[in-house]
């Protein structure tokens, strides 16, 4: 066998559990168990208000099962657990008991996304001077990569703001009631901050790659928001769609 098939067939031992007798050559439920607990260890890293809130024993059960539920598909373990909110929706007594964990935990995902996002730059004024006035409508403009917005069901950011305190009050309650947040990252640390239905109108339209011919469509948009968003750093760059 050559080296690319049995490197194949320990991960696929490792990661999917497949078995075709390499696997009891090496012992490999070693090598599982120490995946497990690696990528337990990263959860409890991503997700640390929802491990404080449900519990540690609780949460240990749901990341391990979580691994089954959607398996790494990245070298890069900042991306690993970017559906365990998908996964928590999905588990009746959490959704039963602890409706806002769903939102609290995609706001967790997004604030390490957006700490690991790539650094943002200057927006190129001058390159958008030059394009010519024919191709104006065609230009698409592009979000910085830590600006990330989310709609909740409901204020679960408050209740992350009061887990990042050092002392919590003796109740904490958490309202129903849609809101639009967003997370950017300041000065090497992550914010979350609720914006209006329009400037989260305007992130999904981005999102969407919205050409600036379309963006006039875009509920309650004007071009003083998007100026807005060029001066705060929230837009970085541009290109002319084809």
């Amino acid at each position: 066998m050559a080296i690319e098939k049995y490197l194949a067939a320990f991960r696929d031992a490792v990661v999917h559990g497949a078995d075709s007798g390499f696997g009891r050559q090496l012992a490999i439920g070693v090598y599982q168990n120490n995946t497990r607990q690696l990528l337990l260890a990263v959860l409890v890293k991503h997700f640390p208000v929802c491990r404080r809130i449900i519990g540690e024993a609780c949460f240990t059960q749901l990341a391990l099962r979580y691994g089954d539920y959607a398996r790494p598909y990245s070298r890069d373990l900042n991306l690993y657990g970017d559906r365990f909110a998908e996964f928590l929706s999905t588990q009746h007594q959490i959704v039963t008991t602890t409706p806002y964990l769903v939102d609290l935990c995609r706001i967790e995902f997004a604030v390490i996304s957006s700490y690991y996002a790539a650094d943002r730059h200057h927006f190129p004024h001058q390159r958008l001077k030059e394009v010519p006035p024919d191709q104006v409508e065609a230009i698409v403009l592009v979000k910085s990569p830590d600006i990330i917005g989310l709609a909740l069901d409901c204020d679960a950011d408050s209740l992350w703001l009061l887990h990042q305190a050092e002392h919590l009050p003796a109740t904490i309650q958490c309202l129903a009631g849609a809101r639009q947040i967003m997370v950017s990252r300041d000065q090497y640390k992550p914010h979350v901050k609720v914006v209006s239905e329009t400037e989260y109108d305007l992130l999904c339209a981005l999102d969407d790659k919205t050409s600036l011919g379309e963006l006039a469509g875009v509920s309650g948009f004007t071009q003083e928001l998007l100026q807005e968003f060029i001066t705060k750093g929230w837009v970085h760059d541009f290109y002319v769609s084809a």
